[in-house]
């Protein structure tokens, strides 16, 4: 539940005092977030664990996959809509919106949502694993790029040419 509690939830279940009030809770949170109330399955939080068994799957790292960056993001916004892989880093031709050029990578990933309500349409969400542990992490996309952190080093071919 932590990632997807809402802050005024968190602070009334904090505030409760005995083990029946927090089950009691619990109960409701689940039935409140259910599409469907008048069945016996609770759409929502079957979606919702089976997420976390997703994540804990396929985004392990030396931690359970639901306390990793790609888990959480997994569990809160499902599934991508389309996955950009590159799971060896290395040479990575830029797109013009990156600066263009081409450069050397960590192992990252890029997923994009078409629409996530409330965000926007077109989210890309980058990952980068910089330590090689295969813990990738929420990154800026500069950080992918090992260059950038060898002095002298760090700029594309194009942008070695400077401004322009």
């Amino acid at each position: 539940m932590p990632y997807i509690i809402t802050d005024a939830e968190r602070e009334t279940f904090l505030k409760l005092s005995t083990n029946e009030e927090r089950e009691q809770f619990i109960e409701n949170f689940w039935l409140r977030r259910d599409p469907t109330p008048d069945t016996p399955e609770n759409e929502f939080k079957e979606e919702h664990f089976r997420r976390i068994a997703y994540a804990n799957e396929h985004f392990a790292s030396g931690k359970p996959g639901w306390k990793t960056d790609r888990g959480r993001i997994y569990i809160i916004w499902g599934k991508w809509d389309d996955l950009e892989q590159h799971p060896s880093g290395g040479n990575y031709n830029r797109p013009f919106d990156e600066g263009g050029g081409s450069t050397s990578t960590f192992p990252f990933e890029v997923w994009t949502y078409h629409y996530l309500e409330g965000i926007g349409s077109n989210i890309k969400i980058e990952f980068v694993d910089s330590s090689g542990t295969n813990d990738y992490h929420l990154s800026p996309i500069l950080e992918k790029r090992r260059a950038v952190y060898v002095p002298g080093a760090g700029l594309s071919e194009l942008e070695s040419y400077g401004p322009g």
